[in-house]
């Protein structure tokens, strides 16, 4: 039946007495999933390891590329399972193992639960919800007709929905070792219209994507939609270099909600470049409220971008905010619609 190949990662772990070097196939990780499986060799010296991904009491998955699955980690990817917590022990376990490479993402996955302070996330304060970890060097690809569909779990919440932070202690926002070299892109949505609104009180940090000080940060052929938040994307001072291109940012606002604030992009940080993309938002909230791309730093442009339901203020550049900003020199709007 070994050598058949086994129909699962749990029917792998039945295997009594393993020799070191024994090799086996795994059809799957999930019996009947057929997605998730690999090849595996047994390495009796990490008997007592078992990350949920790479490792499996021993068994040591075989990489032949630098591409990766959600399934590889147990995650279910019907759009309906909250795959947070498996889809975690992959980005564990890279960052443990200092792996570079894409994440691929080729059904639904539904994020619902909020994620362990461990590891990057260790001083990320628990009054921030976050439901991805995002790794230095891994890139994460949305296939076109695929959605990361974000849940109620972070409804009327401050959240840092998908996070690259890895502050120094619980009390300050810089990093200790930054997660750089981070994408996410594809043809996908991340469709947060099942994640809620503000309601009561305004959130100021309410947001679906937090780089903190991640330099070479690229955000690019995405939807969002949904979500209610106060930015989608957010960078600190501390971080250099981003790019923010031919997204569609969709309806962020709810009309009932309570926020006062809404800046698509939000950056504090030098290089950063937003082309390319469609800001539409179809609330009255909109109308009121919101900007495209609020600037706190310098050397930004925006351009080639299509703007149609934010009335107030399509640009904001913020001279004063906070004393640790980079000057605020060149910045350069153009060809906007």
């Amino acid at each position: 039946q070994i050598n058949d190949g086994l129909e699962s990662v749990a029917q792998l772990l039945s295997i009594k007495n393993p020799r070191n070097g024994m090799r086996v196939y795994v059809k799957s990780y999930r019996p009947g999933q057929g997605k998730g499986g690999g090849t595996f060799v047994y390495d009796a010296s990490k008997a007592a390891i078992n990350d949920g991904a790479l490792v499996f009491n021993g068994w040591v998955r075989q990489l032949d590329s630098d591409a990766y699955t959600p399934y590889m980690s147990g995650c279910v990817c019907d759009g309906t399972t909250d795959d947070a917590q498996n889809l975690d022990k992959l980005n564990l376990a890279l960052y443990r193992n200092k792996l570079q490479g894409r994440i691929i993402f080729d059904s639904d996955i539904f994020i619902n639960s909020e994620l362990q302070r461990i590891e990057n996330l260790t001083f990320v304060k628990t009054d921030k919800k976050v439901g991805v970890r995002l790794v230095s060097g891994v890139h994460y690809e949305i296939k076109s007709g695929v959605a990361i569909k974000i849940g109620n779990y972070f409804d009327n919440s401050n959240t840092w929905v998908f996070c690259a932070a890895n502050p120094k202690d619980s009390e300050e926002w810089y990093e200790n070792n930054p997660q750089d070299n981070i994408w996410i892109y594809g043809g996908g949505t991340i469709d947060s219209t099942g994640a809620g609104s503000i309601r009561g009180t305004h959130l100021t940090s309410r947001y679906l994507i937090f780089t903190g000080a991640c330099t070479n940060f690229k955000l690019f052929g995405l939807t969002t939609i949904g979500g209610d938040y106060a930015n989608i994307v957010v960078t600190r001072p501390e971080a250099t270099t981003g790019r923010v291109y031919d997204c569609t940012f969709k309806n962020t606002l709810v009309t009932n909600s309570d926020s006062s604030d809404h800046s698509t992009i939000w950056s504090a940080a030098p290089d950063w470049k937003v082309y390319n993309n469609k800001f539409i938002d179809a609330s009255p909230k909109a109308k009121l409220i919101s900007c495209a791309f609020e600037s706190h730093g310098n050397q930004h442009y925006f351009y080639n971008n299509y703007i149609e339901g934010y009335v107030v203020a399509i640009l904001q550049c913020a001279y004063l905010w906070d004393d640790k900003q980079p000057s605020k020199d060149d910045f350069y709007a153009y060809d906007n619609t």
